[in-house]
C-alpha cells in the first residue's frame, strides 16, 4: 500500500512541476521553450492547465488566434475553469454575448468568483441576456 501510495504522490508531484516549470519558463520569457515543456506536460500527462497555457502563448505571443483558441477551449471542456472565464471574457469583449455566457456559466457553477462577478453583472445590467436581478446575485 505504502509503495502504491508513494507511486500516486510521485506522478502528481512530476505532473505539477512539467507544467509549473513550463509556467516558470514562460515567465522568464523564453516563450518558445516554454511551449515545448507546455506540449509535453500535455501530450504525457493531459494537463488542461499545461493546454491553457500553450493557448495563451499561441494567441498572445505567437499570434496564432484561432489555435490558441481551439487550445483555450479543449482546456475548459477538460475542466480548467480560468480557461472557460478567459473565453468568456474574450468573448464578452468581442460582443458575442452568448457565448460569453456560456463559458463564464460553466466556470462559475463551479465557484470560480470572476467568472460569477462578470456573469452576474451581464444580468445586472442585461447585457446580452434578460435583465434579471435575481440571475445576477
Amino acid at each position: 500500500m505504502r509503495i502504491l501510495a508513494f507511486l500516486l504522490l510521485s506522478f502528481t508531484l512530476t505532473f505539477a512541476n512539467l507544467t509549473q516549470k513550463g509556467i516558470n519558463t514562460l515567465a522568464s520569457g523564453k516563450s518558445e521553450e516554454a511551449y515545448t515543456i507546455l506540449e509535453k506536460a500535455y501530450l504525457e500527462e493531459k494537463d488542461p492547465k499545461a493546454l491553457y497555457y500553450m493557448g495563451y502563448l499561441n494567441m498572445i505571443e505567437f499570434q496564432k488566434y484561432s489555435v490558441g483558441m481551439r487550445q483555450m477551449r479543449s482546456a475548459a471542456e477538460l475542466g480548467y475553469f480560468e480557461a472557460s472565464y478567459q473565453l468568456g471574457s474574450i468573448y464578452y469583449k468581442s460582443q458575442k454575448y452568448q457565448s460569453a455566457r456560456r463559458w463564464l456559466k460553466q466556470a462559475a457553477d463551479k465557484g470560480h468568483e470572476k467568472s460569477a462577478y462578470l456573469l452576474g453583472y451581464m444580468f445586472e445590467m442585461g447585457i446580452g441576456v434578460g435583465k434579471s436581478a435575481k440571475n445576477a446575485r
